[in-house]
This record gives C-alpha cells, sequence and structure tokens, in this order.
C-alpha cells in the first residue's frame, strides 16, 4: 500500500524491477509528511473554528450594522401620525438554507398598510419627509455598512 508520506518521499515506487533509491531527501519527506498532514488538519480545525464563530455572531453585527441606516431611513420617513415611522424595524431571521438573513423595513406584517404606498409613491408631497426613504438611505449608507460589518468582524 502506498501512503501519501511514502508517495511524496518516492517510496515505494518502482522503476523497472528494482525501487527508486532513497536519497536523504526523500527519508526526511517520509519522516515529516506525517507531522506536516498533523499541522494541516490542526489549521483546517483552527479555520473551521473561526469560521464557526464569525457566523455565530454575524446576524448581531449585521443587525447593528444596520441600525444607523435605520436611524436615516426613518429620518427620511414621511410623518402624518408616525406610526409609518415607528413601524421601522430589524429582524434576525434563519434561512432555509442555513444561511444568515437580517431584514431591514418598514411595516411588518402589514402595518400600517399604506407603508407600500408610501414608499413608492414619487408623485405625492409630503411636509415632512419623502418617497423611497428606506431605499435612499440604503443607497446612501451602503458603504457605512460594510465598513461597520467589516471593522466588527476583525479578529
Amino acid at each position: 500500500m502506498t501512503t501519501l508520506a511514502n508517495t511524496l518521499a518516492g517510496i515505494g515506487t518502482k522503476r523497472g524491477s528494482a525501487r527508486t533509491p532513497l536519497s536523504p531527501a526523500a527519508v526526511a519527506s517520509a519522516r515529516y509528511a506525517p507531522y506536516m498532514n498533523a499541522q494541516m488538519r490542526a489549521i483546517m480545525e483552527t479555520y473551521r473554528k473561526v469560521i464557526s464563530d464569525i457566523e455565530g455572531v454575524l446576524p448581531d453585527i449585521m443587525a447593528e450594522a444596520l441600525g444607523p441606516t435605520l436611524e436615516l431611513a426613518k429620518s427620511y420617513t414621511p410623518v402624518a401620525t408616525g406610526k409609518l415611522k415607528d413601524s421601522g424595524y430589524i429582524e434576525k431571521r434563519n434561512s432555509a438554507s442555513g444561511g444568515i438573513n437580517v431584514v431591514i423595513g418598514f411595516a411588518k406584517g402589514g402595518n400600517p398598510d399604506y407603508a407600500a404606498i408610501v414608499h413608492e409613491r414619487v408623485d405625492m408631497f409630503h411636509r415632512v419627509g419623502r418617497a423611497k426613504f428606506l431605499e435612499s438611505a440604503l443607497l446612501e449608507d451602503m458603504g457605512n455598512v460594510y465598513g461597520r460589518i467589516v471593522e466588527r468582524c476583525k479578529i
């Protein structure tokens, strides 16, 4: 049976009827290959743990990074009764694929029911605020959101 260490060292291969001569480098490689394999397994396990740790806190980091964006969107939100402005939210969700999902929005569950109309109707006049309040905030703050996420993920 030819193992990875033997293959790396050239041991166990045949040329004609004779085995490959063993050089000092080949012998050294055969000795170190199991050690290198063990070290690589340890490194990979460390990376898996780091990724797992990041995945565990990333939804919180993403929600925190979107906080200023939500506040900006609220400052752009038209106000008649205050219900629409007060309906802004950030929510962490589990996705079906096991990915990370953070949602920012207004009128969760359709309350108030006029939120989409107020957001989309650019032809309507508002004494306070404007249409596309969430979209504008997201576009304006996109680079800052990314920067806040990167800053919080630094190890």
